[in-house]
């Protein structure tokens, strides 16, 4: 298990997800975990390349199945960028099986990075799962475990939101930590995306199983 804080929790955690950011290719696949504080993708051959994404840089998450944007049914998330999340970013980069970008390519894109004035830096990260079916689920969760930290200059009419993980079926590398009944956060800030992007469909919820915290992946192994 990657390090947490004290009082963190993990709500969820799915094996063979390949991450994106921006237009770079595919980190490798690695291991997703959603916590109560952060996001948490670990590559699975490479444990030292971890990115963590507290929920508060999380500007926007949705489901994207338009494979004329992306080639790949996903969870997209638009992060703030800061020295942090680019530090992570880069080391991610120089070791991933498909990089090609050179220096003059990362410094353009760390320009295109600063956007139009006025606007607050940012990074596109896509979450790709092994099973598409499953991304109703995983939205699901990012949700609820970004509802945990709302926005303070957000209203507070943000709809009720409700999983009944009875439904579900089975699958063996996904795991539902306890998961509670939590307020979907950013509804407006996910509409003004949705040429790209898409809520889930009735039939995401499958594939899923209520699995005991210890039969995670263990980091030595």
């Amino acid at each position: 298990m990657p390090s947490m804080g004290e009082e963190e929790e993990v709500k969820f955690i799915k094996q063979r997800v390949s991450l994106y950011a921006d237009d770079r290719p595919a980190f490798g696949q690695g291991t997703l975990f959603l916590t109560t504080h952060q996001i948490i993708w670990r590559n699975d051959e490479r444990l030292d390349e971890t990115v963590k994404l507290h929920w508060r840089s999380v500007i926007v998450h949705a489901i994207s199945r338009d494979t004329s944007a992306f080639p790949h049914p996903c969870i997209y998330c638009q992060v703030l960028a800061d020295d942090a999340v680019r530090e992570m970013i880069a080391n991610c980069s120089q070791s991933a099986p498909d990089a090609k970008m050179n220096g003059a390519e990362e410094e353009e894109e760390e320009e295109e990075e600063e956007g139009m004035e006025g606007d607050e830096p940012s990074h596109e990260m896509r979450f790709v799962m092994d099973d598409p079916n499953i991304l109703g689920v995983v939205f699901s969760v990012f949700s609820q475990c970004q509802a945990l930290h709302p926005d303070e200059h957000d209203d507070d009419d943000e709809g009720d939101f409700m999983f009944d993980d009875s439904a579900a079926g089975a699958s063996s590398n996904i795991c539902m930590m306890n998961v509670t009944d939590m307020a979907v956060a950013q509804q407006q800030a996910l509409a003004r995306y949705d040429a790209l992007l898409n809520m889930p469909q009735p039939g995401d919820v499958d594939n899923l199983c209520s699995e005991q915290f210890a039969d995670a992946p263990d980091e030595d192994e």
